[in-house]
């Protein structure tokens, strides 16, 4: 029994140095797919690889670089509103702007780089490797709850994984200058306890074995379950699923709590981490379209409450500093936080599948629309 748990150790520290060895940012090189089919970033139950370029060299988004059939490709990043909380792709915002654009026999494809939890710095990291993948244009989704004044997060478990795992994605993104984010990230790297090189290379063997895990499983399980690793063998620690649902209590939740949890985890959110400062700069570097998606919240109010999250003189302040800030960065704001009523909500921001669909219709047509004034542009200038 030991000589066997050994060899199923050899086994997979083998396979992961071999995948390790040929880890690198060439569009060409992409993975076999994982999470349905390569439209998601991690797995529908939540996530258990976190390493970027792991998840993005098995996502569509590498698959599709060199697809000519596609005449635009556009990036869609978000929390779990846009990933799909407990949804199948097809009924995620992604899902649904694709079957439509088929329908419609257009050349277009979006991107599902939602990523559970709300976390700002997650959705920078996400941004940058993304531009990697050359999209014709990047739809950043944000909402109040996404400016968390904390760092570095302990919680949920997600985000310290995904954080440790992705120290050498942050440090480029500090290296290229992260404007707006400096303290942010001075923060981070200053408090977070860094990994020594040795200990990099061990997380990155770890996600490479947890990458491999998961492809024999999809594939091959009877392989697999006698020569991998199991997760019982721990080798991996499974991160538990997030619990990113927010249950709607309508008139009963109790506003004073609200506030005093929003004072506690956000406090001012827009002074110091200015997300959109950057998003200028990535458009003014790297030549890429970016538009901010300001996500519909559910408008559930209650004394000096916007809903069961968020209290109104927040939502009042979050609204004007992010329409102030795109438009004084020349940067395009689609402003869907009204779109929905209160009946398309789970909860306090996850839609129903109807509100999926509104979503789904309304972006659509934004992107459509901003891809064809791109195009007349450059023709333009031709």
């Amino acid at each position: 029994m030991r000589g066997s748990r050994m060899h199923r150790i050899l086994v997979t520290l083998l396979l992961a140095a071999a995948l390790t060895s040929c880890s690198t940012d060439e569009n060409n090189n992409c993975l076999p797919s994982l999470f349905e089919n390569g439209t998601r970033l991690h797995d529908r139950n939540g996530p258990n690889l976190f390493a970027l370029d792991f998840i993005f060299r098995q996502h569509e988004i590498c698959r599709h670089h060199a697809d000519e059939s596609l005449k635009h490709r556009v990036a869609l990043l978000g929390n779990s509103a846009i990933f799909g909380l407990d949804a199948p792709t097809a009924d995620t915002v992604a899902g649904l702007v694709n079957q439509r654009w088929r329908n419609e026999g257009q050349p277009l494809h979006l991107y599902n780089l939602g990523f559970v939890t709300s976390y700002l710095l997650k959705d920078v990291l996400i941004a940058r490797k993304a531009i990697d993948h050359s999209p014709d244009l990047i739809v950043f989704g944000v909402s109040l709850s996404d400016f968390i004044h904390m760092a570095p997060i302990p919680w949920p478990e997600v985000l310290p994984a995904f954080f440790a795992a992705n120290e050498d994605q942050l440090d480029r993104v500090n290296d290229e200058g992260a404007s707006g984010l400096e303290e942010l990230i001075r923060t981070y790297r200053e408090r977070e306890e860094r990994a020594s090189w040795l200990g990099q290379r061990l997380v990155n063997l770890r996600e490479a074995g947890s990458y491999l895990r998961l492809i024999f499983r999809h594939r091959t399980p009877a392989f697999a379950n006698r020569w991998l690793l199991s997760p019982n063998d721990g080798q991996v620690a499974e991160v538990p699923a997030p619990t990113e649902s927010f249950p709607t209590r309508g008139p009963n939740y109790r506003c004073e709590k609200v506030i005093a949890e929003h004072e506690k985890k956000f406090g001012a959110n827009g002074s110091a981490w200015n997300v959109f400062a950057y998003l200028e700069q990535l458009e003014q570097i790297h030549g890429v379209e970016i538009a901010v998606l300001d996500l519909p919240i559910q408008h559930d109010p209650k004394g000096d409450c916007y809903n069961a999250r968020f209290p109104k003189r927040a939502d009042r302040q979050y609204r004007d500093w992010v329409r102030g800030e795109t438009t004084r960065r020349g940067i395009t704001l689609w402003d869907f936080h009204d779109l929905l009523p209160k009946s398309r909500f789970e909860d306090t921001i996850h839609p129903t599948l109807e509100g999926n669909r509104e979503i789904a219709t309304a972006l659509a047509n934004k992107i459509a629309a901003s891809l064809a004034v791109t195009e007349r542009g450059a023709a333009k200038r031709e």
